[in-house]
């Protein structure tokens, strides 16, 4: 009788101890699983930081279409629950993924290397077209804009088939023209981009180079008559 009580008393004792090792294992579970609905993200913790529009090297222009994103903050984001839009109807909601604290994460149309150019995206959507001329990417969560880049068909933004558009800096606006160039680092079958990697450096824009504007020099030395008034639009 004695051993019989015994026996229980020991069983109770390993029922308690398994339940007290394995608590704490099940908060982390719990606080992980609800990470994302705890986040504070506010405008510009996340950056569109390079953007494939046009590519030249994949199957066909959407399976090779992919754009990037930076975190700019000291910790990693869930990005679980956030919402991709462009300028029409284009939409799609994130379901799953994490981008390390100064990581970069690529979103991208086909995860297929053979048909989408060859790199390897972070998140396969669809539902979600990039325009080749004129175009938006908006990121929003829980309805507030984490960030957006409104790209125009060349007048101010890169406008360069089979080559990433880049942000110069993640640091700069992105929503300026000015402030992006094109890669030149080829990838996969042959484009040109840096999917999750850092971007490449972008030169300083010569004045020759600004679209829509002519400089007169008239004596050749390679200086712009009467200052800014030397610009014809």
């Amino acid at each position: 009788m004695k051993k019989k009580h015994y026996l229980r008393i020991r069983r109770g004792l390993n029922i308690l101890i398994s339940v007290l090792i394995l608590l704490p294992y099940q908060f982390i579970f719990v606080r992980s699983a609800h990470a994302s609905q705890d986040q504070e993200i506010k405008s510009g913790d996340l950056v569109i930081n390079e953007i494939m529009k046009d590519p030249k090297a994949s199957k066909s222009d959407p399976k090779g279409e992919w754009f990037e994103i930076y975190n700019s903050t000291d910790h990693d984001i869930d990005l679980t629950g956030f919402v991709i839009k462009d300028s029409e109807s284009d939409i799609f909601t994130v379901t799953q993924g994490v981008i390390q604290s100064h990581g970069f994460f690529v979103f991208g149309r086909s995860g297929d290397q053979n048909e989408n150019g060859g790199y390897v995206p972070d998140y396969v959507y669809s539902n979600f077209k990039l325009g080749n001329g004129s175009d938006m990417i908006l990121i929003d969560y829980s309805a507030n804009e984490i960030d957006r880049v409104d790209y125009d068909n060349g007048d101010t933004f890169p406008d360069v088939s089979g080559k990433s558009m880049i942000l110069s800096n993640p640091s700069l606006d992105n929503n300026v023209g000015s402030n992006w160039c094109v890669s030149t680092t080829p990838y996969g079958k042959g484009d040109l981009g840096t999917p999750g990697k850092a971007n490449d450096p972008c030169e300083e824009k010569k004045l020759s180079e600004i679209k829509g504007c002519k400089f007169l020099d008239e004596d050749g030395d390679g200086r712009l008559i009467g200052g800014e008034e030397g610009l014809e639009n």
